[in-house]
């Protein structure tokens, strides 16, 4: 395999976000709060967002930069730290959640020199978490957004070896920006990868998302079940190829029968993507099948499409802690992985690792034992990382 001398990821997000994630163990105040609506994400404005800081002053608030590109960009620059770099690109507010934002980025080593900087508020998120299950409510300033002409063909153009762009499908919120990205990402010779957002944004978007992926430009596409399982529902019972290759590898290391609609997905997203489409499973692991023009050498170890149309890849056993920016964690060692020449079945393994090490603390920020977890089990995919 080769390993590639430099490279250059640019992660693209909507915007920047702060989050307030308030713990409670309060059934009532949950209710109270949303009603018969919690649980998943929604929109709100700015005035319901102060209400909903206000509700919940007397309990204990966390605030961290967040956003799922930005917390991929931030681990992905510590992995890849001694052979190449990772710009953002995004839209922020000049406040104290910005500045709260922009240091945490550069603390990690992300270049954020392309950075806009708006005269609005940043973006926020409030996640409150009861008895294990999350309601998030996301404001973001119209002003404060990243908008197709804020993007130039030149911050796409580089001369690494291995040149990737990483985005969110949160992007389809913003008329144009997604396939503005697409369009100069392609222009310039990188590999797109692609993180399918959320189970309302796959629901609200799903047609200008598989339009989108109908033009075959993506390189990588990864969801989790809940977004797999939205895709899944638009998809014919002949996307299915499990009932085609019962028996098969795959289908043995099965832990448990996925239903008809993640299958879908997941043979519909490897039939649009170049590379791999990946499902990820939680505490399970993860689902990859090759892409239309994965090479032999990302299928080594992997077995022929032909034969193995999908691979399962178990989960680490580990004890979690709190479960916030698994996914995004397990995005970033996947790239990394396919940015190092690493073979599906590698980039497999180092996304679990990067999950397990981020389930092991609270909040998305890994500290030093989770890294040095990942740098333990990421040697079997022959990745080395300083810490």
């Amino acid at each position: 395999l080769v390993f590639f001398g430099h490279m250059d990821v640019l992660a693209v997000a909507p915007a920047a976000i702060v989050d307030h994630v308030a713990t409670t163990h309060d059934p009532g105040l949950a209710k109270d709060l949303f009603g018969k609506c919690q649980g998943g994400s929604k929109r709100v404005n700015q005035e319901e967002l102060e209400l909903l800081l206000r509700a919940l002053r007397h309990v204990p608030i966390i605030c961290r930069p967040a956003g799922s590109v930005p917390s991929m960009a931030r681990n992905l620059a510590k992995i890849l730290a001694d052979s190449g770099g990772v710009r953002l690109v995004t839209a922020c507010g000049d406040d104290a959640n910005g500045v709260l934002f922009l240091e945490s980025m550069n603390s990690t080593g992300v270049d954020t020199s392309q950075v806009l900087h708006r005269q609005a508020p940043t973006g926020q998120c409030v996640i409150v978490s009861c008895d294990g299950q999350r309601t998030m409510r996301t404001c973001i300033h119209p002003e404060c957004r990243l908008q197709p002409h804020d993007l130039a063909l030149e911050q796409f153009q580089n001369r690494a070896e291995t040149a990737w762009v990483f985005t969110s499908a949160y992007t389809l919120y913003t008329d144009g920006l997604l396939q503005k990205i697409v369009a100069y990402a392609s222009q310039s010779g990188r590999r797109i990868a692609l993180d399918s957002a959320s189970q309302e944004l796959v629901s609200s978007q799903r047609s200008a998302l598989c339009a989108l992926l109908e033009q075959g430009c993506i390189d990588v596409c990864i969801c989790n079940e809940d977004e797999a399982a939205q895709l899944g529902q638009s998809q014919p019972a002949s996307t299915d190829l499990r009932a085609q290759h019962e028996g098969s590898e795959w289908t043995r290391s099965q832990p448990h029968a996925l239903p008809q609609p993640h299958m879908r997905a997941l043979s519909y997203l490897a039939q649009q993507c170049k590379i791999a489409a990946v499902v990820t499973l939680g505490s399970q692991g993860c689902l990859v099948s090759p892409g239309t023009a994965a090479s032999q050498e990302q299928l080594q170890g992997f077995g022929s499409k032909l034969t193995v149309p999908h691979c399962f890849f178990p989960s680490m056993d580990v004890k979690a802690v709190d479960c916030t920016g698994a996914g995004d964690a397990f995005s970033s060692g996947f790239i990394a992985g396919l940015c190092k020449g690493r073979t599906l079945k590698q980039c497999a393994h180092l996304g679990c690792a990067m999950g397990a090490a981020a389930v092991q603390v609270v909040g998305s920020e890994l500290d030093g034992a989770a890294w040095q977890y990942f740098q333990a089990n990421a040697a079997p995919a022959g990745l080395s990382i300083a810490i």
